[in-house]
C-alpha cells in the first residue's frame, strides 16, 4: 500500500474541513488510507510523535482537537503536513 506522503499534493490537502469532494485535511487522509485498524492507530501515534518533535510550538493552541488544530494552525503549509507524513513514515 502506497503511503499518504507519497499520494497527498497541494490540490488534494485541506484546512478548516475534514474533506470536500477528493479533497481532505490530514485527519481525513488518516482515515482514508489505512490498511487495518491497528495500522490506523499506529499511523496517528507515529504522526502526533512527529508534530509533537517537528512543530512543539502549534500543539494545543487552535482550541482543536490534537491533529486537526495542527493541520489548521494558521502557520502550517502543506509542505509541513508533508514533512510530517514523511518523518512518521506514512
Amino acid at each position: 500500500m502506497r503511503k499518504i506522503h507519497e499520494q497527498i499534493t497541494r490540490e488534494t490537502w485541506m484546512k478548516n474541513s475534514l474533506h470536500a469532494g477528493d479533497r481532505h485535511c490530514l485527519v481525513g487522509w488518516l482515515m482514508l488510507v489505512h490498511s487495518t485498524w491497528d495500522q490506523h492507530v499506529r499511523n496517528i501515534r507515529n504522526v502526533g510523535k512527529a508534530i509533537e518533535v517537528l512543530y512543539p510550538e502549534r500543539v494545543g493552541v487552535t482550541g482543536k482537537a490534537f491533529l486537526a488544530g495542527f493541520n489548521d494552525h494558521p502557520e502550517t503549509t502543506f509542505e509541513d503536513v508533508l514533512r510530517v507524513l514523511k518523518v512518521a513514515d506514512v
